[in-house]
This record gives C-alpha cells, structure tokens and sequence, in this order.
C-alpha cells in the first residue's frame, strides 16, 4: 500500500511535500488564464456595481483574496489522486475544507484544526478603518485649509510614510510641469495619528488636493454601510469548470480583513462624482495603475468624466501574482480601468496583455527607479545583500531558507533590508537568535552599490530584482513562490544575471560549493544594455 502523504494547506507552497508542491506550482502556472477568464465572467453580472468591483473575488489579487488559491488546491488533489497516492490534509480553513470534502473522492482523509472564532478580528478591522478614516475626514476639515483647484492632471497617489520624502510613486523632477497636476493622496490605515497629522500637513504646502475636502460625512457613512449592502452577492454563481465556488466567493467578499481598501475605492468614486457637481475642469486622469481600489477611482472619471483622457502608470516591472494589475477584457469593456496604460519598457508589453491583448499601451519614463541611469562605483563591500517585499509571508519563507543554511554550517554573513512600508518586527524578532544576521533600513540604492549578490524573490518584489542588476549585483532567488520559476524567462532576462534555487537543499549545495562554480563574466556593456533595455528615461510629458 502506498505511503500516507500530510498535506498541511496551512503552510506556504513552498513548503508542500515534493510530491504535492509540483502539481501545486505547475497550476498556478497554468490556470491563470481560466481563472481571469472566469472571474471576467462573473464581472457581467455586476457590471454597473462599483461595490462588486472593490471586492476581493473581482479584484483576482491573491493577497487578498484566497480564491485562486484554492482552486490551485482542488486541481492539484484532482491530479494527485489519478496518480494514486493517499493523502491527508489538514487546514484550518471550514471553507476550504467543505470545498474539498464535495469535490473529492472517499480516498482523502481530511482533519480540520479549529481556530479561534474571527467574528472579532471583523469587528477589530472594521473599527480600525472607521476610527482611521473618521481621523481623517476630521482633520482635514478642521485643521487644512480647502485649495482652489484650475484646469490640472488629477493624480491618485499613496504618499510615503517617511516625512523627508513625501512622494513615493509620482517622482517628477521637471520643474516646468509643477503647476500642471495636483495629487490626491489616500492613506494606509495607521495607529500613529500623530505622524499621520505631521504628514498631512506637510503635503498640504504642497500641490495635494485632500479629497476630504469635497466628501461629506454621509459619504463617509454610506462607505461603511457596505456591510449591509453585501447580501445581494449572496447567490448561485457560474462553476469554474465543474467547481462550485458559490460559497467561497461570499464568504471571501465577508473577508473583511483589508476591509479600508474596499472604504478607499468607494470613496475614490464620490469624489469624482463630487467634482463633477462642482464643475470642476480636469486635464487628464493618472493612476499607479496596480491596487484593485482605484477602479473606484477610474470607474468614476470614465462615467463622470467621459471626456477625460484617463491613464494608468505602471512604474514597475509586471508583478506576476498580482493579476489584478493585468487588465481583463469586461474590466476594459465597462470602464473600471484606465483608457491607456503607461509602462516603462516594451518588453512588459506582452506580459501586461495577458488577459486582454487589446489594451491601449504607451512608453514612459522611469520615476521611481531614475537614478539607476546616474554613475557611481561599484564596491563589494557587502557579499550578501537580502531585500525584503511588502509581502509578508514571501519575506518569512526567505528567512527560513537562510536560517536553514546557517544551521547547516554556511558561514556566511548576510545583511537584510527591511520593507519600507510592511511591518515585520514580530517575524524578524524569530531570527533574532541568528548572529549571521543584520536588519537594516538603510537606503536601497545606496546598499545596492555597495553589494555583490542579491538574495530577493524574483516576483515578490520585481522592479527591485532589475534594479539591483542595473547596480551590477547578481540574483540569488529561492524559489519561494510558484512563478519565481518563470518570471525572468517571461521577460526574456539573460541567465548571467540571476540563479534560481527550487530547494533549500539546492539552496545549501550552492553556498557550500560555490568555490567549485564558475560564473560566467558579464561586462560594462550588457549591464547598461540591460538598463536601458527594462528601464525607460523617457520625458515626463506623456503624463502632462
């Protein structure tokens, strides 16, 4: 009789045994287009409902919904079982449970480990971004005096939480256009009022325009009485396949842990709609055209302002978990994304169109990443530079394989940048044991320069991989989610740049017989035909 495999779904993938995982990565591959295609599907039904496209199921962003996720689970079992192998599968999940309970054979044996009830951790969510979002109306209101807006390029920004450096994402430089846009910023929910405060006021000096201003406090309400307003998606939906996911898709849309981005795009919406009772005139419409929430923000200006030119700024190399920054047909078709796309090289072109190969795209200018194109001297000071994402448990998988070649005799010293936004503290504080070890927040660049090898994920957190190959560093990837395996391949990126580790124990055999490896040479020329190949300087005046 064959072996019993545990399948703890509760760990990252990863983390799945050999067997499991490979079907597991093969599938997340493979059904991306089914599942865009399905949930496009499910979008017609809703089409006219700016609540239904702020929701976790339509916005197909696994790090917040877990839907593909499952679906993943289930195609994976289906072909585990052909093969014949006996399982048993734990999760914590009643919902995923139930799910594989109806859709599977008699052979499973499935436990559920119980959980704490989460009816609380609703309420704690839900409390927070009330509070938070109340804060701000107040605030604004009270303390921010309303500015007169002219004819201007309105731009939906997330301002940094750093106060030196306000502006994270729309990083203009030429003078001549500063008079030409105002920036609406929204906030990432936060405990620190205080800073939040100091914040607000130092971006009000400049040319932000608070759409507090414009709001009244029955927008705010009717943002928040969405819960109430939830129950009409409670129905029958279409199969994926042969898949019922009818209950998955309500029970993740009264997921209400990322519950202020659901506040924002709402009220992304009754702003523009405000603006246009004021008769306010508008130039164009930009977006950083990645977060599922500003289809509020588009779904206004393309049905309040259909005059407008609307643009969506990708300042990044394509973020291959994050479908939902790859536009779908129905989202093109009723309007809930940006007429045009602005991405930084052609080569994201066919990468970007995956789901919809009519997509109106243009070639823009690097912002956030520009001063790759400025000289400097390389030094090698740091052998071992590990870069943190905003994706927390991308993060913590990195640290386990580190931890795990450090236990196994690798005496390497590894320096870690710590994310610039994402809190991990409570995580970092696990490896506080390891003296090999170092945290820092020091600036990115800066490290980048002075560093021969860089240990990220490939797709966690894209942009900064090119970037720190444009600093001459080489990669190191662990392969630590299911596309790292395809990423670079997709954008056709030279093998001399990058190494990926599908194992820890590959992981271990490298540090341990890297004096036995040979890397091939790559010149001055390949690495600035690299830059200017994924990094566009471009002019500033396509947004303008």
């Amino acid at each position: 009789m064959t072996n019993q495999i545990k399948w703890d779904l509760d760990l990252s993938p990863c983390e799945y045994p050999n067997q499991i995982r490979d079907f597991y990565y093969k599938n997340c591959i493979s059904q991306r287009k089914n599942f865009s295609s399905w949930v496009d599907d499910l979008n017609k039904d809703f089409k006219n409902e700016v609540d239904w496209w702020l929701l976790f199921p339509s916005s197909r962003n696994p790090n917040y919904s877990k839907l593909y996720h499952y679906i993943c689970v289930i195609e994976t079992l289906k072909q585990v079982v052909k093969k014949g192998q006996y399982l048993q599968i734990v999760t914590s999940s009643k919902i995923l449970c139930d799910l594989i309970k109806n859709n599977n054979s008699n052979k499973l044996q499935v436990n559920l480990i119980k959980k704490t009830n989460s009816n609380s951790k609703f309420y704690t969510h839900f409390l927070k971004s009330f509070s938070f979002q109340l804060f701000l109306f107040c605030f604004v209101n009270f303390f921010v005096k309303k500015k007169i807006i002219k004819e201007q390029v309105f731009i939906h920004t997330y301002p940094n939480n750093k106060i030196e450096k306000v502006e994270r994402l729309f990083q203009f430089k030429e003078k001549k256009y500063i008079n030409k846009y105002v920036l609406v910023p929204s906030f990432i929910v936060s405990k620190n009022f205080f800073f939040l405060s100091k914040l607000i006021l130092k971006i009000s000096k400049k040319n932000y325009v608070f759409k507090e201003h414009y709001l009244k406090f029955s927008d705010l309400i009717y943002a928040f009485k969405l819960i109430f307003r939830l129950k009409k998606f409670n129905k029958k939906y279409k199969k994926f396949k042969k898949l019922d996911l009818s209950a998955v898709i309500f029970s993740e849309i009264n997921n209400f842990k990322n519950f202020n981005t659901y506040v924002i795009g709402i009220l992304n919406f009754k702003f523009v709609e405000k603006l246009r009772f004021k008769k306010i005139k508008i130039k164009k419409s930009l977006c950083w055209y990645e977060s599922h929430e500003l289809k509020g923000w588009n779904m206004g200006f393309r049905k309040y302002f259909p005059q407008v030119k609307t643009f969506g700024y990708q300042g990044f190399s394509p973020l291959l978990p994050l479908m939902n920054s790859f536009p779908t047909k129905n989202e093109a078709k009723f309007k809930v994304i940006p007429e045009t796309i602005i991405i930084t090289s052609p080569k994201y072109k066919k990468v970007i169109t995956e789901f919809n190969k009519n997509i109106n795209i243009k070639i823009g200018p690097t912002l956030v990443f520009r001063d790759i194109f400025k000289k400097f001297r390389k030094k090698h000071n740091i052998k071992h530079l590990v870069i943190f994402n905003e994706i927390k448990n991308t993060n913590v998988q990195i640290l386990k394989w580190l931890d795990y070649i450090c236990l196994n005799g690798v005496e390497n010293f590894f320096y870690i940048k710590i994310p610039k936004i994402l809190n991990m503290s409570k995580e970092i504080s696990k490896f506080k044991q390891n003296k090999k070890f170092y945290f820092t927040d020091q600036n990115l660049p800066e490290l980048l320069k002075n560093s021969k090898y860089v240990i990220t994920s490939g797709v966690g957190f894209s942009s900064t991989s090119l970037e720190a190959i444009s600093y001459k560093c080489r990669l190191l990837i662990p392969v630590v989610d299911p596309l790292d395996s395809i990423y670079f391949q997709k954008l056709n990126i030279s093998k001399k740049f990058y190494k990926l580790f599908l194992k820890k124990s590959d992981f271990l055999n490298y540090f341990q017989n890297r004096r036995k490896l040979r890397e091939k040479d790559i010149s001055e020329y390949e690495y600035n035909n690299f830059k200017s190949t994924y990094f566009s300087k471009g002019s500033e005046k396509i947004f303008f």
